[in-house]
């Protein structure tokens, strides 16, 4: 792999073929000596556990006087698919993504489930190559910077929002419903749509249900304020 490449995660990997396999998205359709797979669906899985664990850790001693209700909300924003998939693209990670042909034609390299999933898959060969030390390291480095925007104001539950705001003026009955659902079953991507009345007003992508429906409403209220509908 480029040595760029490393430069950029700021982590020196011993075996770069784990590396190689992070990298190696499954439309490429390849392989191993073994016969199995060769992909960093694995290492994706690995790595996702991993950074829920840190971040757990993280965030129990950095806010001693919280509540359990307040950890589990940020800790989902930080570990989402959106953030991580947003990581990629502003320090180019994504550039050294392999992808299959049809993969790559469609736009595979802008797609938040590839980024986010070849996030987690980085994390994953960093605690193999190197680990729990180097991979808590990789984590905190890259994405605690995110915290503190964070707390700008409360972590905020914005289905609730909306909700306050279609029931303020009697607009009509909001509905939630899933378009797609891609990706491995351990770690499946939803995207969902946001109605009122049948008519839609948000969109969002999540790592959950749950996830993707406080992304479209948080989509909702955005248009909302653009078309300057009664915020």
């Amino acid at each position: 792999m480029d040595g760029e490449l490393e430069k950029i995660l700021g982590y020196k990997f011993k075996d770069e073929s784990i590396l190689k396999m992070a990298f190696t998205h499954s439309s490429c359709g390849l392989t191993g000596d073994d016969g199995k797979p060769y992909n960093n669906e694995r290492l994706e899985f690995l790595g996702d556990a991993v950074l829920k664990l840190v971040f757990a850790e993280h965030l129990y001693y950095m806010f001693p006087d919280e509540d359990e209700g307040f950890l589990s909300k940020l800790a989902s924003q930080l570990i989402s698919g959106k953030t991580l998939f947003e990581e990629s693209i502003d320090r180019g990670i994504n550039r050294y993504l392999t992808l299959g042909k049809g993969e790559e034609t469609t736009g595979g390299r802008t797609k938040q489930r590839n980024l986010a999933g070849n996030m987690e898959a980085i994390i994953g060969a960093i605690y193999i190559d190197g680990g729990m030390t180097c991979a808590k390291e990789f984590i905190l480095r890259t994405l605690a910077h995110r915290i503190e925007p964070m707390l700008t104001g409360p972590v905020e539950d914005s289905k609730t929002q909306f909700q306050e705001l279609i029931q303020k003026d009697a607009l009509g009955h909001i509905s939630y419903r899933v378009t797609e659902q891609s990706g491995p079953a351990h770690h499946p991507t939803f995207e969902v749509e946001v109605l009122v009345d049948q008519n839609v007003y948000g969109r969002g992508v999540g790592d959950s249900k749950r996830q993707a429906e406080q992304a479209a409403a948080n989509d909702a209220i955005e248009n909302m304020k653009k078309n300057d509908k009664n915020i």
